[in-house]
């Protein structure tokens, strides 16, 4: 019987051995709060090589892991990652932030030591526990549609009117635009994109007593090459360009008011093509929300079609005027 005792004895020191081998001594909290700043975004967690889910606002992960050196880091960024020494039986917080920088949000980790505060954030503020799969890759629509905003300048100018104090002059390149876009992402690294677009370009300086409009309206089809940044899922560079189709294009005058000949007038130009070159900077604000930031180049030419009036001279650059230019491009997009 004594000997079953110390038998039965061994046996539960043994088991105690195993269980505490088997089971995980320590336990981390990551836990993000509501944030306006890249609320829609889900931001990746590792801690060291392990994903161990993608963190939404309002949601905290817990990691059960052993005593150790542990690497917590967000995307894998090195500017994103603290280092904890994970002591057995002890419990720790880290909170996720989100601080706004010049072109993204700037996600960082913060290591609490009050953790009845932190503790007290997660259960007064509602949070969720992650129940995000890591292993599931984040697949972004492949479909797009948003507007453009442009703003630019013309390579080349017209003196229109002659004041005492200089020359007021119509480009009929840049000025500012507005346009719907319609992309759909072909494969990770090849995009193609449709632009419907209106653009007007206005006398500089302004006179008081005397306009000159050159509006007009163009189709674009676009290819570009996708370049991904870190993972490709929030921040892509799209570079491309393609054929341009100009419409509706005229010169609208009202110079009137200008003494020794001023007139009212229109003069229309033919429907034209053209060409285009751009590189853009895609961020996304959230899973279905993104932002665009661009440069883009355009080449084309114009030719005289009727006016009701008048008739622009060969010598004054209005007969065939350049309406190259280049324009600064800024759009938001719902992607699905």
């Amino acid at each position: 019987m004594k000997k079953f005792f110390v038998l039965f004895l061994l046996f539960l020191g043994f088991l105690k051995i195993n269980l505490a081998g088997e089971n995980p001594k320590a336990k981390i909290y990551i836990y993000r709060q509501n944030n306006f700043y890249a609320s829609g975004v889900s931001y990746k967690i590792f801690a060291n090589d392990s994903l161990l889910t993608r963190l939404r606002i309002n949601s905290y992960v817990i990691y059960d892991c052993l005593p150790g050196d542990y690497t917590i880091s967000i995307n894998k960024l090195s500017e994103s990652r603290i280092k904890v020494n994970i002591e057995e039986g002890k419990t720790y917080f880290i909170k996720f932030n989100v601080n706004m920088g010049f072109w993204s949000a700037k996600p960082e980790l913060l290591l609490l030591q009050d953790t009845a505060f932190a503790l007290s954030q997660i259960n007064n503020g509602n949070l969720k526990r992650s129940t995000v799969d890591p292993r599931l890759p984040f697949i972004r629509p492949k479909s797009r549609i948003g507007f453009n905003l442009a703003i630019g300048g013309g390579l080349h100018s017209t003196t229109m009117f002659y004041t005492n104090s200089g020359n007021a002059s119509l480009s009929t390149g840049g000025g500012y635009g507005i346009g719907a876009k319609y992309g759909y992402e072909i494969t990770n690294h090849l995009d193609i994109a449709l632009d419907l677009n209106y653009q007007f370009s206005i006398l500089i300086p302004y006179l008081n007593n005397a306009t000159s409009t050159f509006k007009r309206g163009y189709i674009s089809i676009t290819p570009s090459y996708i370049i991904p940044l870190q993972d490709g899922e929030r921040m892509r560079i799209k570079i491309g360009g393609g054929y341009d189709y100009y419409f509706d294009n005229m010169i609208i005058i009202g110079g009137i008011n200008v003494p020794n000949g001023g007139f009212n007038d229109t003069w229309k130009y033919d429907k034209t093509s053209g060409w285009h070159a751009c590189a853009n900077f895609e961020l996304n604000y959230s899973d279905k929300i993104s932002l665009n930031f661009g440069v883009k180049y355009y080449n084309v030419k114009y030719s005289f079609k009727s006016s009701s009036l008048m008739i622009p001279k060969d010598e004054s650059g209005l007969k065939n005027p350049d309406g190259s230019g280049v324009d600064i491009l800024m759009g938001v997009f719902y992607h699905f």
